[in-house]
């Protein structure tokens, strides 16, 4: 007997440490545990499982990666923000940032978190 999960699929790039990044899918579940609607990619790559299956566009291979070897992974500007962090996470801070990786990949932009109420140091905020 056949079994099939549906899922959504969600472009991507992934870099792993090391390599260079590459362009594919991941799945969502089409119900989040925790909330009403589909998983996110912030919950996926944040649950337990030590593995993320992940579908590469230049061969259609399906590979399983070791979460904690994945460097980063950016969603495409086409998938909706519902699908990237769960709707009631709720952006209490911002934050300007640059990071540099070790192998050499930059990235500059806006950093949203949920943190609980506290004083913020004005001299932290500068670059």
């Amino acid at each position: 007997m056949h079994r099939h999960v549906e899922k959504l699929r969600v472009r991507v790039q992934v870099a792993l440490r090391g390599e260079d990044p590459v362009e594919g899918f991941m799945s969502l579940a089409l119900q989040a545990e925790l909330h009403d609607g589909p998983e996110t990619i912030l919950e996926r790559l944040n649950e337990t499982a030590r593995l993320v299956p992940f579908h590469r566009a230049e061969d259609q291979a399906v590979i399983l990666l070791t979460r904690r070897h994945i460097e980063y992974v950016v969603a495409s500007t086409d998938v909706q923000a519902e699908l990237i962090r769960p709707a009631n996470f709720m952006t209490t801070g911002e934050e300007r940032l640059r990071v540099r990786l070790l192998g050499g990949a930059a990235f500059e932009g806006m950093l949203r978190m949920e943190q609980p109420d506290r004083p913020v140091d004005e001299r932290a905020r500068g670059f």
